[in-house]
């Protein structure tokens, strides 16, 4: 079977199916890492919430990851308790890992996210307290 130049293939000279394509920024994959970014953390900031009901509203917006590195924080020592303003995108070095400010009432937390692909959402992989908080 002939393929057109460029095409990898197997070893057995079979075309390799080609990938999905790499995500790219766009505004609507911009305002997203906001918006969930922002989601996250006024999910995150309800320290007077219990636990199960804290964690089953945070850990759907986290990577498999978070959710483990996440899943034994005490909301009551979580020291915001809102989002002030809207969240701002501070770093898209990478399609596919975003870093996001978000201001709350005790100073602006980061949030890095991460997204598969194109088409996937974008996901908490770490929320950080302003400098000198936690």
């Amino acid at each position: 079977m002939e393929v057109p130049p460029g095409t990898v293939e197997y070893h057995d000279g079979s075309p390799v199916p080609p990938g999905e394509p790499d995500p790219v920024w766009d505004e609507a994959s911009r305002a997203a890492a906001v918006a969930a970014a922002t989601g996250a953390v006024a999910a995150f900031a309800r320290p007077d919430l219990p636990f199960e009901q804290w964690w089953a509203e945070l850990s759907p917006a986290m990577s498999v990851q978070a959710q483990m590195d996440y899943q034994y924080v005490d909301p009551a020592n979580v020291p915001a308790r809102a989002v002030t303003g809207p969240g701002v995108l501070v770093d898209e070095t990478s399609a596919s890992v975003a870093g996001v400010q978000v201001p709350t009432d005790v100073g602006p937390y980061t949030v890095v996210l991460s997204r598969a692909g194109v088409g996937e959402g974008w996901l908490v992989e770490r929320i950080t307290p302003p400098e000198g908080l936690g």
